[in-house]
């Protein structure tokens, strides 16, 4: 976040993305952003329960699901990827995006 204001200071109109490790990470960091709010908030792969607490605090959750990809290859179904959305991720970045087309009907 150290970065993040210094670049502000520098240049006021920048997007930002945060990237909190919990639920603890996640206040403190929208608390001192709380002037200039995150566009993105990327979360773990591994604590997608994040997202509900992204959302509920009127942001969008992100997060690289390249294990998901792995999964989903593996097992031959892509439904895993509507738990993420479900949990409420609004942005998957994947290695595989036509799986996640795929399980949303757009493929």
């Amino acid at each position: 976040v150290d970065k993040i204001l210094a670049a502000l200071a520098i240049e006021p109109t920048l997007h930002v993305m945060i990237r909190p490790d919990d639920e603890a990470q996640l206040t403190e960091q929208l608390t001192t952003l709380a002037d200039h709010p995150p566009v993105l908030v990327e979360i773990p792969e591994e604590a997608p329960e994040l997202a509900a607490a992204v959302v509920a605090a009127g942001h969008r959750a992100f997060s690289d699901v390249f294990f998901t990809d792995v999964r989903s290859l593996n097992t031959d179904s892509p439904d895993e990827y509507l738990d993420l959305y479900d949990q409420g991720l609004g942005v998957l970045q994947s290695e595989r995006p036509e799986r996640i087309l795929e399980v949303l009907g757009r493929f």
